[in-house]
């Protein structure tokens, strides 16, 4: 229920060490003094393989990426402690930072203006529709492998809620805290001017 009920507990990590949710739970727990990596028994694996450890009761808690976590909780049996909204406000961040992206060679970048412009619309339109017409799920339903119709939805809104809002000026700076919270050296941070993003 808490971060400090991790003290002790077996927790199964996704994405290693270094993995951006993995930084973030050490660092809001450290914020209550809790050194998660010291006083709990951390195991990194390949996301299925821990999802299998925490259906066997090999784990007390899995950390594990958007996806994998959607399909435990479509199968049933599983609940969220804390997700990555709860760790960002944790930290005093804006709640629905995005936290995945897209980085090009400046000189590729340049050349391609027009088409990267064109990329980065149709991230947005893809992102709009399927948020907003639940029958273009269905066409890509065979490809999520979603065995039943809890696991299906559990995919689906899990996507729907982690479309990120376009970003602003207060979201850009709470975006380069983050990067600096989890180990990005300060000096060398993307300008802010490079974080693009429309509505």
């Amino acid at each position: 229920r808490t971060l400090a009920d991790l003290r002790g507990k077996r927790i199964g990590v996704a994405g290693g060490p270094d993995g951006l949710g993995w930084l973030l739970l050490q660092r809001a727990a450290a914020e209550q003094g809790i050194d998660l990596a010291r006083e709990a028994r951390v195991q990194y694996a390949a996301p299925p393989l821990l999802g299998q450890a925490l259906r066997r009761g090999q784990l007390d808690a899995l950390l594990t990426f958007w996806h994998f976590s959607a399909r435990l909780r479509g199968e049933g049996g599983v609940q969220t402690a804390f997700g990555l909204a709860d760790l960002l406000s944790d930290l005093q961040l804006d709640a629905q930072l995005p936290v995945l992206g897209y980085l090009f060679p400046e000189p590729w970048a340049q050349a391609n203006e027009a088409l990267l412009q064109r990329f980065a619309s149709a991230l947005r339109q893809s992102k709009h529709e399927l948020a907003s017409e639940p029958a273009y799920w269905q066409a890509i339903r065979p490809l999520m492998r979603a065995e039943d119709e809890a696991v299906f939805a559990a995919l689906r809104d899990s996507f729907v809620a982690g479309i990120p809002q376009p970003m602003d000026a207060a979201r850009v700076a709470d975006l380069q805290r983050l990067l600096v919270l989890t180990g990005s050296d300060p000096a060398r941070l993307m300008p802010a001017a490079l974080f693009q993003s429309a509505p």
